[in-house]
């Protein structure tokens, strides 16, 4: 029973924190992509594949040349050649405002999990009905989407920089 206890105070306040602020782009829960697996084959050329060490690549300013959010890929692409590919991401809520004032006994009502997309109008019918295809969405299977708590702390600034340049994150 104390396991339920704490599993419904961390839904509470994740609804709570996530109900203070209603856009998306301010707590990096931005979903989207371009076809980042989109490989065709070529039986025509040769080619000679190898694994060289890049190091870190930094993962918090990846951002999509048309729209000013980052872009991060979620989930699991195998491919017949260079096999299976994963991809997770951490995010963090915070207040929009500091020190709000809340009501006493506050009751979380909802939470809502908004994943934007890109899509292309491909057709519109004489009702003005339109027709889209996604193009950051890849197969039709069902996922399973796990929330798990982090106790690190994702900071806007950089300490080393005198909080004058935004901290940098590497995967």
């Amino acid at each position: 029973m104390h396991s339920f206890s704490k599993v419904i105070f961390f839904c509470a306040a994740i609804t709570l924190f996530a109900s203070c602020d209603k856009d998306f782009n301010e707590i990096g829960a931005d979903i989207v992509g371009d076809d980042h697996y989109g490989f065709l084959k070529d039986s025509t050329s040769t080619v000679v594949a190898y694994d060289q060490q890049i190091g870190a690549v930094q993962t918090n300013k990846v951002t999509s040349t048309n729209i000013n959010v980052p872009i991060n890929t979620l989930g699991t692409y195998t491919n017949p050649v260079f096999g299976k590919t994963t991809a997770h991401f951490v995010t963090q809520l915070e207040l929009a405002a500091v020190n709000p004032t809340f009501i006493s006994n506050p009751v979380v009502q909802k939470v809502e999990l908004t994943i934007p997309y890109f899509s292309k109008l491909t057709a519109t019918d004489d009702d003005g009905n339109h027709t889209y295809t996604l193009d950051s969405i890849m197969g039709d299977k069902k996922i399973k989407l796990s929330v798990y708590a982090s106790n690190y702390y994702l900071r806007d600034l950089d300490p080393a920089t005198g909080f004058q340049e935004q901290q940098k994150y590497y995967s």
